[in-house]
């Protein structure tokens, strides 16, 4: 296993703690977004390969745009989120959508993939490769959960 792929020590949850308290510590060590906002437009202008590519910079997908779509996620950032009935965190993800080898960055609040992407977060697993599905059936509020198959580490 290479030293990037190691399994971070740095937060072992304890049988006291609750999952919720487990991933608001793990959360902590993921890169806050701003500047690395910026960075990244500034990188998706210039390598822009026509010009039609110039305003991709400002394109930030949900990550429901992307459900069906096979995606390598290379990195993640974290932001503050005014939801209240959720997570007080939300993801910028960085990555490939694979079926055509665009750059694409998206955000997610989902809770579930939150904890499945600060989880390879923490144990050095980016770059992985996954599938943005939704759920079959709504829940009893006609929401379409979304999930996050993660299809393994790509090399």
């Amino acid at each position: 296993m290479s030293e990037q792929n190691k399994p971070s020590k740095a937060v072992e949850p304890q049988s006291t703690e609750s999952p919720m308290a487990v991933l608001s510590v793990m959360a902590e060590a993921v890169p806050e977004g701003g500047q690395g906002g910026l960075d990244s437009m500034l990188a998706a202008i210039l390598g822009a390969k026509e010009v039609g590519q110039l305003g991709d910079a400002f394109e930030s997908s949900s990550s429901k745009n992307l459900v069906g779509h096979t995606v390598r996620i290379d990195y993640i950032e974290r932001m503050p989120s005014e939801y209240t009935d959720g997570l007080s965190i939300f993801l910028v993800v960085h990555g490939v959508d694979l079926g055509d080898d665009d750059p694409i960055t998206f955000t997610t609040g989902s809770a579930v993939i939150v904890a499945q992407l600060i989880k390879c977060h923490h144990e050095k697993w980016f770059p992985v490769d996954a599938r943005i599905e939704q759920a079959p059936k709504p829940t009893k509020d006609g929401y379409y959960p979304l999930r996050l198959r993660i299809l393994g580490v790509s090399f």
